[in-house]
């Protein structure tokens, strides 16, 4: 499994896919070895619909991000910890899966 953790690129497939991913998409950020998005909607419906769909992304990946929010935000947080705490394919995948079904 590729990983990339505190910007020690173990696979350059996936360095250049987070890299390209994070270029078009300024809600996500690489924070060391975490890869987190943060995401602002009009208000607390947008934000239930939101985690609905990150709960049915994370069963269905069987991969479980931390989450938080509020009235109108959503934070989340990925790290594959099977990996030693880093960023993996899976995470990248599914910040792009959930990404995409936002919009």
């Amino acid at each position: 499994m590729c990983h990339v953790k505190h910007d020690n690129v173990v696979c350059y497939y996936l360095y250049m896919t987070l890299h390209t991913f994070l270029e078009q998409n300024s809600q996500w950020k690489q924070e060391e070895n975490t890869l987190t998005g943060e995401f602002t909607f009009d208000g607390f419906s947008g934000v239930s619909a939101a985690i609905q769909q990150c709960m049915q992304l994370a069963k269905k990946l069987d991969h479980h991000p931390e989450a938080t929010f509020g009235y109108k935000t959503i934070k989340i947080v990925l790290t594959t910890h099977d990996a030693g705490s880093s960023i993996t394919e899976l995470d990248v995948e599914f910040a792009q899966t959930f990404t995409q079904q936002l919009r």
